[in-house]
Order: structure tokens, then sequence, then C-alpha cells
């Protein structure tokens, strides 16, 4: 799906704090990711209106929503980049969502404990598929900001959307197929750990050295 599946997009956009998500969740979600041969693990840290995301032993992010700020640590190197939201570029969604249409499946689950609801997205443009199986209440502002705040108050984006923003949807499960119907890769969240966080997580090690962002 253009590269941005619908859970790529849930998890890449943050900003400003939205009233919906005022009882985020709080706790750690890991989740399996399997391409082809390849295999990671991606661990997720929510707390407040802040978010962190490891990629293995590599380095860390983390994202602030009430500054709409955040910083990538690189472990090898031992220096941190932070950056803002305008630095960063990101893309407009609302261009990859334009050619999404998303169903319900009515195949619901239950995974790492929680139940998820299903969901078939199709992609116009390419005609690939994704299949996703969505909890509730699994997000915070940092995860959903920006997009959140734009889509509660209209913000052009479709219905099904903005219903995933205010429920604070996360993907527990995702299958992506491409226009032949041929699994291209799969994520699926293997352990959900409700519980409050150190707030020395969202900070970056010490000694590390700072880096600016040059575009």
């Amino acid at each position: 799906m253009k590269g941005a599946t619908i859970a790529m997009l849930l998890m890449l956009w943050c900003g400003q704090t939205t009233p919906s998500l005022a009882a985020a969740f709080e706790g750690v979600i890991t989740l399996k990711e399997i391409a082809g041969e390849e295999t990671e693990t991606r661990v997720f840290y929510f707390k407040g209106e802040k978010m962190r995301i490891d990629d293995g032993d590599t380095g860390f992010s983390v994202w602030d929503a009430k500054k709409k700020d955040g910083f990538f640590v690189d472990r090898d190197d031992q220096t941190y980049t932070t950056m803002s939201w305008a630095e960063m570029g990101v893309m407009d969604p609302k261009s990859i969502l334009d050619d999404i249409t998303v169903t319900k499946t009515g195949k619901n689950a239950k995974i790492a404990g929680y139940s998820c609801e299903g969901y078939l997205a199709k992609d116009k443009s390419d005609g690939s598929t994704s299949e996703l199986c969505i909890a509730k209440g699994l997000s915070n502002a940092a995860l959903f900001g920006i997009l959140a705040a734009d889509a509660s108050a209209g913000g052009g984006y479709p219905a099904w959307f903005r219903d995933f923003l205010k429920e604070g949807g996360f993907p527990l499960r995702q299958i992506d197929y491409d226009e032949a119907g041929k699994e291209e890769s799969r994520s699926e969240v293997t352990k959900i750990d409700a519980k409050r966080l150190d707030d020395r997580l969202f900070h970056p090690p010490a000694g590390f050295k700072k880096l600016e962002l040059r575009k």
C-alpha cells in the first residue's frame, strides 16, 4: 500500500493533545513484524503525552505531543538527534488516505489478552490490501496528536479514520497482501503490559552527544 499502510499511518504522526484521548493508555506494547525472511521486534512505550519506539538494539525514538518535537537515539554512535515536526517534513497522510477504503469484516479476535475488531483496507491505486484487527483504548496523544486534532474538527479525513482516532485505535495484527493476493508482510502484538512507566525512559541516555537535524 504505497509503502505506508493504515497501521503505519497510525504510528508515524504525532503532535498536539486532543481531549478525546485524555484517558490515555500507559504501558508497553511489543510488536513482532515479519517480511519475507526478516523478523523485527518493535516496542512501544506510552505515558501521558509521550511515546517511545524501540527498534531492536540500534536505538529508539521519543515523541512529545505537548512540545511537538522528538529525538532519535543512535546507540552505536552514542548520539541523539533532536527535531520538530516541521523539520521532519512528514508527508500529508490525506494524500494516502484518499486512495484507501476500509470496511469491517466481522472477524473479531483476542490478541495478547485484548479484543480487537477486524477490518479490510484496500488501496485503489495499486490493488493491494491489508487485514487489520484494531483494539480500542491503546494509544495516547503522542501517537495520534496532529491527525486526531485535525480529524476531530473534520479536517477532510474519512469517517472511518476519524473513528479510529476518536476511539484510540491500535492495530494488534496486520497482514499485507499485494495486488495478486500474495502475503507480503505481517505484524502482530505479542504482549501488552499496562503499568506505570519511569519518566527517564523518555529522556536521552546520559552522556550521549546531542545533534540537531540538518535538512
